[in-house]
């Protein structure tokens, strides 16, 4: 399924959400969300903040079928690559502290990296995705779900150093510097270079300087199984729906690894913000030297993606799992924080309903934003 397209449906129900807490009047919209639960085609979670105040906060469906526990805000659930920002944000922080640069090639901290490709591509062209380090593990045929050929391997335990092993001596996909393209691996690499160059393990480093300093306390770097707040995740459409295959945890580290909730990742829209983060920074420190994506008017910047949505400045960037898809949108001009997620992901075969859903959507939304 097209992660951008669910993205721009849940987006969609999102900013519908919104227009009711205003001056609109969407009951027509909230019956045929209502409709889409009962069918099983949105199970989820939708908040929307603007300035301190939560204007919209609705779940959908349940956070555990087996305990029919139903989805909040509350919930804590897989970020997917939304987890990048944070990764991108530790990669500034110790660039502000003066034990990197962006402009350093990777074979600086990377002693397996002494290739070619290791003296040109740079920390920066990691961060946006114009490094062009390949990635085995996208096979085309399906990430993270039933199509995936790796499945069964992803969801056992891998070594850092073998998962890295798998791409490092691969030939470059294209020559650092002269193009994008989006992959898990840079990010990989990425949280190996904060490893070496803060002496501190990925997941402490960003406990210390990014969670705690935003009091993100229910945020982890690792899946907290034994959280009563925990999303499971599910695939298929009625009687077919499973719960889907975990994957561990050592294939994500860096793009992929996080679990959060809404309200923390307010917390840390508003910490960055605040310059709790960075001292003389906001949260647009993340596109302050994007790549021009040649589409739309699309630009990446540090695990981050500018663009515009309904006449104005978003930034944005979903990710995705086994069974589970997120969406974060900040809205700059506005204050506005956006985030969803989705934790019944249908199969590829279903993804017509999906888009007719969307059309659905936009033809009542059409004229409030």
């Amino acid at each position: 399924m097209n992660i951008k397209n669910i993205a721009i449906i849940i987006l969609t129900l999102g900013l519908i959400s919104h227009v009711q807490a205003n001056e609109y009047d969407v009951t027509e919209v909230s019956k045929l969300m209502a409709s889409y639960e009962q069918l099983g085609r949105f199970n989820g979670a939708i908040t929307i903040k603007k300035d301190d105040k939560i204007i919209y906060s609705q779940g959908y469906g349940f956070a555990n079928v087996k305990t029919e526990v139903n989805n909040d805000s509350d919930k804590v659930f897989a970020i997917g690559s939304i987890s990048k920002q944070f990764t991108a944000s530790a990669i500034l922080l110790l660039a502000q502290q003066g034990k990197l640069s962006l402009a350093d090639p990777i074979a600086t901290y990377l002693p397996y990296y002494q290739n070619e490709v290791g003296q040109k591509a740079t920390i920066y062209q990691l961060l946006t995705h114009t490094a062009g380090i390949p990635d085995p593990m996208d096979t085309g045929k399906g990430i993270d779900g039933d199509n995936d050929p790796l499945m069964h391997e992803k969801t056992l335990p891998i070594s850092n150093k073998l998962l890295i092993d798998s791409f490092k001596d691969l030939p470059n996909s294209f020559e650092p510097g002269s193009r994008y393209e989006y992959t898990n691996t840079g990010y990989i690499l990425l949280a190996d270079i904060i490893e070496r160059a803060s002496g501190k393990t990925y997941a402490d480093y960003l406990k210390t300087y990014l969670f705690e300093p935003a009091g993100m306390k229910n945020t982890s770097a690792s899946r907290p199984d034994n959280s009563p707040l925990l999303v499971e995740s599910y695939s298929g459409i009625g009687s077919d729906k499973v719960h889907t295959t975990k994957i561990d945890n050592s294939w994500l580290v860096g793009a992929a690894s996080l679990y959060s909730t809404t309200g923390d990742l307010f917390k840390w829209v508003d910490a960055m913000n605040a310059h709790k983060i960075f001292k003389d920074k906001k949260f647009d420190y993340l596109l302050s030297n994007p790549v021009d994506l040649r589409r739309n008017n699309e630009f990446y910047g540090y695990g981050m993606e500018m663009t515009t949505l309904w006449g104005q400045k978003a930034y944005r960037h979903d990710g995705a799992t086994a069974g589970t898809v997120a969406d974060f949108i900040y809205l700059p001009e506005r204050n506005i924080t956006i985030i969803i997620y989705m934790n019944h992901v249908h199969n590829v075969s279903n993804i017509d309903l999906s888009i007719d859903m969307r059309k659905k959507l936009f033809n009542k939304f059409q004229g409030f934003c």
